[in-house]
């Protein structure tokens, strides 16, 4: 008996199909729906998965030594602790409209996935196996480098990946909660320099941040990162 989710993929041809499952713990997705689909029919609403890596992660399977194991992360916000969230879609998921930067601590999850890949020698199949981690986003708040990490991974999510992961919803009260708990943090080093540098260079994404939320797209402007420094000096 294990705890993680075993997804068992049959190789046929050059792909590899869904053939058997015990899930537990979906995160957002059907397995009646997914059954017996390919690797890219199990990615097909996730962006840009086909016409960007699909074809290297078909490879990958189809290349995978005998005796090797490999692992990848996966994230998410939620916004409650229960690890069996079934969903035909990701696109149906509704967050709620009283979340905001004062109790998104409270009220939201921070969910991961291990998930590892290895083959079988016999059969040349692939066990897919999944273990959900979930925790409360308040435990962050007294970790100064996991609060940056989360900012900076929300803020480089492409609009349609946070339209995927159900973030675009909940953006603006879930950023405002970790600005403010980076904020207390940085006011609370006691090294000068180094409260004064971490605080500019939050302040300076931050600055950037709210003008591409107004609508101004500066993610691809030559000047963007001028803009950076420029607003970590003002």
């Amino acid at each position: 008996m294990v705890q993680e989710d075993l997804v068992l993929m049959l190789p046929r041809g050059e792909e590899y199909f869904l053939g058997a499952a015990s899930l537990c713990a979906p995160s957002n997705w059907s397995l009646e729906e997914k059954f017996k689909s390919s690797l890219i029919g199990l990615h097909v609403h996730v962006p840009t998965y086909e016409k960007k890596i699909g074809l290297r992660v078909n490879n990958l399977f189809n290349n995978l030594p005998n005796e090797r194991i490999f692992q990848r992360f996966n994230w998410s916000i939620y916004e409650n602790s229960n690890l069996f969230q079934p969903a035909n879609s990701k696109s149906q998921i509704e967050r709620s409209r009283t979340i905001t930067e004062d109790n998104a601590g409270d009220r939201l999850f921070v969910r991961v996935e291990r998930q590892t890949i290895r083959r079988l020698p016999e059969t040349k199949a692939i066990v897919f196996t999944i273990r959900v981690h979930v925790n409360p986003l308040l435990c962050l708040k007294k970790d100064l480098s996991l609060l940056t990490d989360l900012d900076q991974a929300i803020e480089n999510l492409t609009t349609d990946m946070k339209i995927y992961k159900s973030i675009d919803q909940i953006e603006v009260p879930l950023r405002g909660w970790l600005e403010k708990e980076i904020k207390k943090l940085c006011y609370s080093i006691k090294d000068e320099t180094l409260r004064k540098y971490v605080l500019e260079d939050f302040l300076a994404r931050s600055l950037v941040l709210s003008l591409e939320l107004a609508g101004l797209n500066i993610s691809k402007c030559k000047h963007r990162d001028d803009l950076l420094h420029s607003a970590s000096i003002l």
